[in-house]
């Protein structure tokens, strides 16, 4: 919140929304501090000013130079808003895409296992076709004798 309270001791008089704005000033004789307020949020003077906006009669450019800053200030809070939306659907995403990643890997391991499982029991059944091969040459080299 902004506190122009020097400002706020020199200048005081009597409430009123500067038009469009939202910003309302004014606030009576009492008021000691300024608060800015958008959207109907914020304080006023300690000293009974007005709730929502800037809470002593400033001089226009001051009341201009507020308005504007409210203005502002509103417009970043919906870009950081905006902004934090968007990290939160991200992160959602890459968490999805880590879970993702995860469950491909350990396919992957799977495959690879039976993979090697598959070209152990290959090469075992070629063994014993090689074994049983030499048996019959030997077997049909004794049948000729």
């Amino acid at each position: 919140k902004l506190q122009y309270s020097a400002a706020a001791m020199r200048y005081a008089e009597t409430g009123h929304t500067r038009g469009g704005t939202g910003i309302v000033t004014g606030g009576g004789a009492g008021s000691v501090g300024a608060g800015v307020g958008v959207g109907g949020a914020g304080a006023g003077g300690a000293g009974g000013g007005g709730v929502g906006g800037v809470s002593v009669g400033l001089p226009p450019e001051l009341q201009t130079f507020v308005a504007d800053r409210a203005r502002e200030s509103a417009a970043l809070h919906s870009k950081l808003a905006a902004f934090q939306s968007s990290e939160a659907a991200a992160t959602k995403r890459w968490g999805a895409l880590q879970a993702q990643l995860r469950e491909q890997g350990e396919a992957l391991v799977r495959m690879e296992r039976r993979l090697r499982l598959t070209a152990k029991e290959s090469s075992e059944a070629s063994a014993r076709l090689e074994d049983q091969l030499r048996e019959a040459e030997i077997q049909k080299k004794r049948l000729a004798e």
